[in-house]
């Protein structure tokens, strides 16, 4: 008795070892950036900025073929590598050296525009290294590197490019218009409804504004990078003063081509009279509302009809536009935001735009620039009933009767006349046996294996 009391405390304790050996935590989350060492090819006195706060400011190649790389510390598994760009470089590549040389684990596309960027990392890397593509046309310009251990969580932005097709494509002219004048907007539809919103800014004023921009994004739950139009920020107080600024036609080109590209079902843009009279918000709301139809058009602006096709946009809402008028709520706790509101995180998104704070502007809910009101100023799926909800009356079947060139019909395949064939009847599936079921047969058949044996040999006395 008293060897089967010690066998069955073995059971237990073993059971114990197997279940916390397969609910072991991973490592966790971990910035190892200041245990690495940074060298570069060319401009080497410049490699220190890149572990520093500001983001758009670092290590600039002097040539296409300048190269940075990154030693790990010995005793870590690196997870992970984040990169900020100070301008986009096209096509580039990491290489990691595992043991036995370096080989490429990531190439990153030639039309990508993600200036914050993520790349994992496979187990075992020892060093790591960033250069150009063969076909690379401007030398590297990294404005920040962090390297991760662990698994990342979600304050490390992971962007994804910008999406195929959006539910709401926002049109704004600068960064932090999006938090001012549209709230919660981007965490209600986003994050809590998960549609996807893309962001158009037409400006990129400076790479910290850019970078002001994407953290604000990322903190509201977006996580497709937003788009950065080629036209210059200079503040002019209306369309003809901006219009001396902007190019127009290249405006019209400009909006046409991201309608088309995105094919959004909702449109969302700024005020007619430029909120508080802004002339690039002005131009920029006088162009959208014009270019609505010449997008539906393959005659208009062909270049980007035949890259992307044409779009009809059901529906088109303006800021503070008084015909048809919705009011938003932005005050309903968001479950996929840790129970804040949509109007807190728009307020905490527009502080990340540091640059832009002390000038009196901020998240409203009432007043001249309120982040509430919006108006219906194009729809071609009926008329708002409970003037709540910027999707309502989207359905897929009126986006496909709107655009029927965008849901080209399927060729049905010819259906093969079947053969009566004896089949044979198919095993059933299991499932796959999970890990600790595994190590509690092993553990049992150890145990009685044990016990046996303890038999045998109390047999022989």
């Amino acid at each position: 008795m008293r060897f089967l009391r010690k066998s069955l405390a073995f059971i237990c304790l073993f059971s114990l070892f197997t279940v916390s050996a397969s609910a072991a935590p991973a490592a966790d989350f971990s910035d190892i950036t200041s245990q690495c060492n940074f060298t570069a090819s060319e401009n080497e006195k410049t490699v220190p900025a890149l572990r520093d706060d500001k983001w758009y400011a670092g290590w600039k190649a002097d040539s296409v073929s300048g190269m940075l790389e990154i030693a790990l510390p010995a005793e870590s598994s690196a997870s992970g590598l984040f990169l900020s760009w100070i301008s986009l470089p096209g096509a580039w590549i990491l290489e990691a050296d595992q043991g036995s040389g370096y080989t490429t684990i990531f190439t990153n596309a030639a039309d990508s525009v993600l200036y914050h960027q993520y790349v994992p990392l496979p187990q075992g890397c020892r060093s790591l290294r960033v250069r150009n593509a063969a076909n690379a046309q401007a030398p590297l310009q990294i404005g920040a590197v962090r390297v991760y251990q662990g698994m990342v969580n979600q304050d490390v932005q992971q962007w994804q490019e910008p999406c195929e097709k959006a539910d709401i494509l926002l049109f704004v002219a600068h960064p932090d218009d999006d938090q001012l004048y549209f709230g919660g907007m981007v965490p209600t539809y986003a994050a809590e409804q998960g549609k996807k919103v893309q962001v158009v800014f037409m400006t990129a004023p400076s790479r910290q504004r850019v970078g002001e921009a994407l953290n604000g994004q990322w903190l509201v739950g977006n996580r497709y990078s937003p788009i950065f139009g080629p036209f210059p920020d200079k503040k002019t107080m209306s369309i003809a003063e901006n219009e001396k600024v902007w190019n127009r036609e290249e405006l019209n080109a400009f909006l046409v081509a991201n309608i088309r590209r995105f094919q959004p079902d909702v449109i969302l843009t700024q005020d007619f009279e430029g909120e508080y009279g802004h002339g690039a918000h002005r131009m920029m709301v006088d162009a959208v509302s014009k270019m609505l139809e010449p997008a539906a058009n393959a005659s208009q602006y062909p270049d980007s009809a035949q890259l992307y096709g044409t779009w009809n946009t059901p529906k088109c809402y303006m800021h503070l536009y008084e015909t048809n008028p919705i009011q938003m709520d932005w005050n309903k706790p968001l479950s996929s935001m840790g129970g804040k509101t949509g109007l807190e995180l728009a307020r905490a998104g527009f502080r990340e735009h540091v640059s832009q704070q002390g000038f009196g502007m901020d998240v409203r809910e009432g007043g001249s620039t309120s982040c509430l009101r919006f108006g219906l100023y194009r729809t071609l799926v009926g008329e708002d009933v409970a003037k709540n909800d910027f999707l309502e009356n989207i359905t897929p079947e009126a986006v496909r009767a709107l655009n029927p060139q965008a849901y080209p019909t399927p060729t049905p395949e010819l259906t093969p006349t079947p053969v009566s064939t004896p089949q044979s009847t198919p095993e059933p599936a299991h499932p796959p046996a999970s890990p600790l079921l595994v190590y509690g047969v092993c553990g049992g058949i150890v145990v009685l294996a044990v016990l046996i044996f303890a038999l045998a040999m109390r047999k022989k006395r």
